[in-house]
């Protein structure tokens, strides 16, 4: 709750600024495997050593905008994702849901450069630009494009893929990746693209990285080379040691831990590795992933596991030693893709590219819809093995033929009812969605947002707008909900050459001719004096004339930062109609019902920008010039955007330009600003939408 940090610490004592590099910063605790977690103690020098040490690695600049993906509960997020790139000056944003319908646009929104991920997600991305190039038909192109581009210079690869580097927004220069095992050839791909991939390496107790990539230095399968100050062995078993400033003294209130994770001042990070001459770190696994067999050879679970997520019907596999008969075994937990081939051909042709002693004896078939994961989307094993030990489902043999269990889904009703504050069982199909759930635009909104995160598909309101009762919700999302490209909002008219142009247009023709005709009288100027940032304008509505009006009655500083909410159903159904009030006005397509959710977005997007929003919260234009009510959508606007509401009313433009009109008519007309209104965080939106209706209803009765 960032906008409210000012009102939630109003009246609480500072420190006495007695703060150390001994001092604790934070207790962070990590996900342990048996037991409780064990909180890792970080003082302020342990992580401002990393911060200092990773910007010695990957300098950072003022220019760079980061998209934070990763929760800040990870020391990676918080080292590399927060704390770096304040202290370069940098710029991070955060996106309001982890969904890819929200994280490309705000990739390309944003230009952004660069993004701290994770294995996992770098793997999704890569396989959502696939997926597009597969329904283009291109996929001949795309391999001898990457053929090419192995032996070309960073640029001209971005040359290149110039396609794919505009959907992500043309400006991502690298990504950052850790917390698990990168494929190289999942970094290849991307340096194909001319994005360099930075792999790094750490752990929670060394606040967190401990060894990284540099742009001038990356070896294919390294971790890259150890930090400045931080030291690096290789224990006798392999196990890699870790010293330095950055490093953890302990964990909170567990010596026993803390002795048994350290070595004099080296901390055993439990990973297995190796270095070579030039001090390049590599990984071989984790110490207690390690699978011993009965003849004594070593298997690293992660060999097997890429030869398995190497078959494109295999999502994500987990491989761990089972007991069977008092034998160690190599055995696979794999989750397939929708309407994968058979399980076992695929375990027979991964073991074909493995050696003899690495290869799967077992595997069983995840039934869920996803593998428990860390909050950095690392497989649980010990959730894994503790599930097959339960007898969670039959365990196949390599030779063995098995049906797939079905996966569980979320139940869509469970969600409606919470959305409509019900219980799921009192929900009958015949239900009407309006009247019976109170269902209106606000809480589809809230319905769209809920199905999206726990089923994974893509709506919009408009896919639920025309829908009357349950049964017909039910009735599409078992059809099935097609993907649909983000609305589009043209950016010309905010660019510098329509900008010109209306600075021209309006006060040597627009405003005069409009002044000609209504001949305006107005009042309330003095309340817009102190307006230094955006505003809302809530302005009343009798007359297609009311935006010139209004605009030619404000101040030039106001006028040149103000954009128009115009009717999406009206003046952008046409080509020519939409290009005239973007250039004349700065309007842009404003939904007055079904998909509201994108036109919220963009407004809360050009009040970041520093543009003020002229808004009509009836909805549509009244026949004789009495306020209308307004809808409640002014007052979410309100209360989440958290900026200045100013009322603005308008009287006798229905005589100048009446609705159904084409031509005006000569007359007068009042124009009266009202005080701007602002709203507490935890204000509902019908009381301010009230408040605002009344605000605006006031200037009209003092004419």
């Amino acid at each position: 709750q960032l906008d409210s940090l000012d009102r939630l610490t109003a009246g609480l004592s500072q420190t006495d600024g007695d703060v150390t590099s001994e001092s604790i910063a934070e207790v962070v605790f990590t996900s342990g495997t048996t037991g409780s977690p064990k909180g890792v103690v970080l003082t302020h020098g342990n992580i401002a050593a990393n911060v200092s040490s990773a910007l010695q690695m990957v300098p950072g600049s003022p220019s760079y905008r980061l998209l934070s993906l990763l929760p800040l509960s990870h020391m990676l997020e918080q080292t590399v994702g927060l704390l770096a790139p304040l202290a370069s000056g940098a710029s991070v944003y955060y996106p309001s849901a982890l969904r890819g319908n929200v994280v490309l646009p705000a990739i390309k929104e944003n230009r952004i450069t660069t993004l701290v991920v994770v294995p996992q997600l770098l793997d999704l991305f890569m396989r959502g630009i696939e997926a597009r190039v597969a329904e283009q038909g291109r996929e001949g192109t795309w391999r001898a494009t990457h053929r090419a581009a192995k032996n070309l210079p960073l640029r001209l690869r971005r040359l290149l893929f110039r396609s794919v580097h505009k959907r992500l927004g043309g400006s991502l220069k690298f990504l950052m990746c850790g917390g698990a095992y990168l494929d190289p050839e999942l970094a290849d791909k991307w340096e194909n693209l001319g994005i360099p991939v930075l792999q790094g390496y750490g752990t929670t107790e060394a606040s967190p990285i401990v060894a990284s990539d540099t742009f001038r230095s990356r070896r294919r399968g390294s971790v890259g080379r150890a930090f400045p100050g931080v030291h690096v062995k290789i224990a006798h078993d392999g196990e890699i040691l870790v010293a330095g400033a950055n490093v953890t003294s302990g964990y909170w209130q567990d010596t026993e831990a803390t002795r048994a994770s350290f070595e004099g001042v080296w901390y055993k990070t439990g990973d297995l590795g190796s270095l070579d001459e030039q001090g390049f770190v590599y990984l071989s696994g984790r110490k207690k992933d390690l699978i011993v067999l009965p003849n004594g050879l070593n298997v690293y679970p992660e060999d097997v596991e890429l030869a398995l997520k190497d078959h494109p019907d295999v999502a994500d596999a987990a491989v761990v030693g089972v007991s069977d008969a008092g034998r160690t075994q190599v055995h696979a937990v794999l989750l397939l893709t929708d309407g994968a081939a058979d399980a076992r051909t695929i375990v027979q042709q991964s073991n074909a590219k493995l050696a003899e002693h690495q290869r799967v004896q077992g595997f069983t078939v995840w039934p869920f819809e996803d593998l428990p994961r860390t909050h950095t989307l690392k497989i649980k094993k010990h959730e894994v093995i503790e599930w097959l030990s339960s007898g969670g489902s039959n365990v196949h043999s390599a030779s063995s033929d098995e049906a797939t269990p079905v996966r569980n889904e979320s139940s869509p009703l469970a969600i409606l009812a919470e959305v409509a504050e019900m219980q799921a069982a009192s929900l009958d199909g015949s239900m009407q969605l309006e009247l019976d759930l109170g269902l209106d635009s606000l809480k589809r909104i809230e319905l769209v947002t809920a199905l999206e995160d726990e089923l994974g598909i893509t709506l919009d309101e408009s896919d639920i707008a025309g829908l009357s009762t349950v049964e017909d919700l039910e009735n599409l999302l078992s059809e099935g909900v097609a993907t649909r490209e983000e609305t589009h909002f043209a950016d010309w008219p905010l660019g510098v050459l329509a900008r010109t142009a209306r600075s021209v247009m309006q006060p040597l023709f627009l405003s005069p001719v409009t002044k000609v005709i209504a001949r305006p009288r107005v009042s309330g100027l003095e309340n817009l004096h102190g307006i230094s940032g955006p505003v809302i304008f809530a302005c009343s509505h009798s007359s297609h004339a009311d935006t010139p009006i209004v605009v030619a009655a404000m101040p030039g500083r106001i006028r040149n930062r103000l954009v128009v909410g115009a009717a999406a159903d009206y003046f952008f159904e046409g080509r020519m109609l939409g290009f005239a009030a973007g250039l004349l006005w700065n309007a842009f397509p404003f939904s007055r019902g079904g998909a509201i959710k994108p036109t919220l977005e963009r407004c809360g997007a050009l009040l970041d920008g520093n543009w003020s929003l002229l808004v009509y919260p009836e909805g549509t234009r009244s026949l004789d010039g009495e306020l209308g009510m307004f809808k409640t959508g002014i007052g979410l606007m309100a209360v989440e955007f958290q900026v200045p509401v100013v009322p603005v009313r308008v009287g006798g433009s229905h005589r100048v330009l009446a609705k159904g009109s084409s031509l005006p008519r000569v007359g007068s007309v009042d124009v009266g600003f009202g005080p701007p209104l602002s709203f507490a965080p935890e204000t509902s939106y019908i009381e301010a939408t009230c408040s605002i209706e009344d605000a605006v209803r006031s200037l009209a009765d003092r004419k």
